[in-house]
């Protein structure tokens, strides 16, 4: 918005300028210096018109080398960054709580139906870590013995782990 409005003030002082030097300069019979001046004035103005013209070429010529900024800034980038950031975390330890269930299943030999896994999760300084592991066992899971299941996951990742039977 702010350089449309210095676009539309440049050529509203460049008219006003060019009619002014119109005005004061000397008008002869033959006309020979203001066809001159009215040619310079002229380019001038037309220099004036389509110089936004010139910025949109190079523009394109940005966007043809493989520069794509969207010009997004501000609280609109930080929100976006921030949702993105949001939503990688949340994939991220949706990813970890399915990986730790497979390698629960595999390593104690338990159906993954017989197998549930919920982690607490812990932000320190941006940086999210298990601050407890829930897992939950049923159907043919409930013969496995819980304290080796609690022991293993403690000793994998250094967080608290209770079980519980369903």
């Amino acid at each position: 918005m702010e350089d449309i409005k210095t676009y539309l003030l440049s050529i509203f002082a460049t008219a006003l300028l060019i009619t002014v030097v119109d005005i004061l300069a000397p008008t002869s019979t033959g006309s020979g210096l203001s066809k001159h001046l009215k040619l310079v004035t002229s380019l001038i103005f037309i220099c004036i018109l389509i110089s936004p013209t010139v910025s949109l070429a190079q523009r394109l010529g940005e966007i043809a080398d493989g520069n794509w900024e969207l010009g997004i800034e501000g609280e609109i980038e930080d929100h976006y960054a921030e949702e993105l950031q949001n939503a990688l975390d949340d994939a991220s330890r949706q990813y970890f709580e399915g990986m730790l269930k497979q390698t629960l299943c595999q390593e104690f030999e338990i159906a993954e139906d017989d197998l549930r896994v919920h982690v607490e999760w812990q932000n320190e300084n941006n940086d999210w870590h298990p601050k407890k592991v829930t897992v939950i066992l049923s159907g043919k899971g409930i013969w496995k013995n819980p304290a080796k299941i609690e022991e293993y996951v403690t000793s994998l990742l250094g967080c608290d782990c209770v079980s519980a039977i369903e």
